[in-house]
């Protein structure tokens, strides 16, 4: 039997000082750039997909990005990584374990390590299966779900510090491979006696792995799968159970010009996707193969450039996150440029000219020359704006400057659960309808809504009364964009616009001496019913007024 764990057996004699110096700890938000894979200027990790990351963004695009914002949590690892109870041989002194890594509300081992985990978990449970059916373990399907949700909820990820090539502060970024201790703690006594006779000098665990593998692999040949079972190979002859494996730029793939065996793998960086490689010199080296993080080299080193302003001189021009409206999103006569935004980062403002605003309390129907709108109450925040809040942006557009002088700074506070209103919300990805219905997700309050209650922001033609035509129109299109902020109008007489700002409707509103009205009926722009209005802006008997 091929032996895929004989360090488990060893006195761990790295991990005698694996823990005794506590590990470096980040807690903030950084962009991640690849050392390596600089084709074209293209080396920025973003966030497209719940399970998709890729590297084809520049230091250019990447500030205005908010899939490259992602918080890092990180620090000295738990107890039993690195010493003698934990699995693994490779966690080492310096390491930090990586306790959040998140970006568009996604957890990086989803959009990291997201498919490999996918392929390791359908062959796992292939084997599983059958195992159960050959020796009688009488696992049911309930139970066989749960330990593999065991097996892989043990993995986790770690960062190693290492240098680029020119001395550069880098880091690995590194995951656990599954451990099979759940599948073994399922079984009885007699079962667990039955398998180490197996191999006496290899632990059950070790045992388990490869007969996972070995079941899996007759599976699929057996079912005429063929294409899974030589992918599941090639996977599995990379992947060893108590060691790591390392992210990089490029992939690792099967040579299939070579035709002698053992198998060999080459690299290639041209399309510089995010994929994985190992580090084979520590245990288990493959025939022929030089351990496939050393010929990778900085492709498979990561650079942590914090999203801060203005602190480090080397990050400067992209230590930031700003805003990038649109040239066609210009109001009338003030000169300022708008854009909606939906991101997972709670941020401040730290840019000139820059004004945030979110909607609150309900829309009021009303009656202009330009047909039915809806008014709404606007809060503008001048602290910090909260995660996952949906906000309207209003800036200035300079060819000269560009978005550096529209800074939204990211901000480190607690961010948990859906935040803001059902009037403005977002996703993080750009959505299709399904039959006319947008479905949302945990990050939101809203589950499903029909597309003919949706507005998004855009601007009118021309704007009759005057006052500026941005505001949030009925949708057209055939998706929802992901980070921009979309309202959901659920009212009698949807309207055909939400204004958006106070000095958008500021002007152009006729003046009714209320008072002398014996029987209006008062509302000020959050509903409430008044009985001796002030100064302001009001709707009475239906009507929009102002009052001086």
């Amino acid at each position: 039997m091929r032996k895929f764990t004989k360090g488990l057996l060893m006195t761990f004699v790295a991990s005698a000082i694996s823990l005794g110096a506590a590990a470096q700890e980040h807690d903030g938000y950084f962009r991640v750039i690849n050392a390596g894979a600089n084709q074209y200027g293209y080396n920025y990790v973003e966030v497209i997909g719940e399970t998709t990351a890729t590297l084809k963004c520049t230091a250019e695009d990447a500030i205005t990005r908010p899939g490259t914002v992602m918080y890092l949590n990180s620090g000295t690892p738990e107890e039993g990584y690195g010493n003698v109870t934990g699995p693994y041989i490779d966690i080492v002194q310096g390491d930090e374990q990586v306790f959040s890594l998140r970006s568009q509300g996604q957890d990086a081992e989803q959009f990291v390590y997201g498919e490999v985990r996918k392929s390791l978990r359908n062959g796992f449970a292939t084997g599983l299966n059958l195992m159960n059916s050959l020796y009688g373990w009488n696992l049911t399907p309930d139970k066989q779900t749960q330990i593999l949700n065991d097996m892989f909820s043990n993995m986790k990820m770690f960062l190693t510090p290492t240098q680029t090539s020119d001395g550069k502060e880098a880091w690995y970024l590194k995951s656990t491979t599954p451990y099979t201790q759940p599948l073994a703690d399922a079984l009885t006594a007699d079962q667990q006696a039955a398998l180490a006779a197996l191999d006496p000098d290899e632990p059950i665990t070790g045992v388990l792995w490869q007969m996972l593998y070995n079941n899996a692999i007759q599976y699929y040949n057996d079912n005429d799968l063929h294409q899974l079972a030589t992918d599941f190979k090639t996977l599995m002859d990379r992947i060893h159970m108590g060691h790591t494996y390392y992210l990089c730029a490029g992939y690792v793939k099967l040579d299939t010009n070579n035709t002698a065996e053992p198998q060999k793998f080459i690299y290639t960086a041209d399309d510089p996707e995010i994929s994985f490689c190992n580090d084979n010199k520590v245990d288990y080296p493959i025939t022929g193969m030089t351990p496939e993080v050393d010929f990778i080299g900085d492709y498979s080193k990561w650079i942590l450039e914090p999203v801060v302003e203005n602190t480090d001189p080397e990050y400067e021009g992209t230590n930031y996150f700003a805003v990038n409206p649109s040239v066609f999103m210009e109001g009338y006569n003030d000169h300022k440029y708008y854009t909606s935004l939906y991101v997972d980062f709670p941020m401040q403002i730290v840019g000139s000219g820059v004004r945030v605003w979110g909607i609150v309390g309900q829309p009021i129907i009303t009656d202009t020359r330009d047909g039915k709108i809806a008014i709404v109450t606007t809060q503008e925040y001048t602290d910090v704006v909260p995660a996952r809040q949906g906000v309207v942006v209003e800036c200035k557009y300079s060819d000269n400057e560009g978005p550096a002088g529209n800074c939204l700074q990211p901000v480190l506070t607690p961010t948990t659960g859906p935040v803001g209103n059902t009037l403005l919300t977002g996703l993080f990805f750009n959505k299709p309808f399904d039959n006319g219905v947008l479905t949302g997700n945990k990050y939101t309050n809203w589950q499903e809504v029909e597309k003919e209650k949706i507005r998004v922001l855009n601007k009118k033609a021309k704007a009759y009364d005057g006052t500026n035509p941005i505001g949030f129109y009925s949708f057209k299109g055939n998706y929802i964009t992901g980070n921009k902020a979309f309202m959901i109008l659920d009212v009698a007489g949807a309207s055909n616009v939400m204004i958006v700002t106070p000095e958008a409707y500021a002007d152009g509103i006729s003046e009714a001496q209320v008072a002398t009205e014996s029987n209006a009926v008062i509302y000020d722009l959050q509903g409430r019913q008044v009985a001796n209005p002030v100064k302001g802006i009001y709707v009475v008997n239906g009507k929009k007024v102002v009052i001086k």
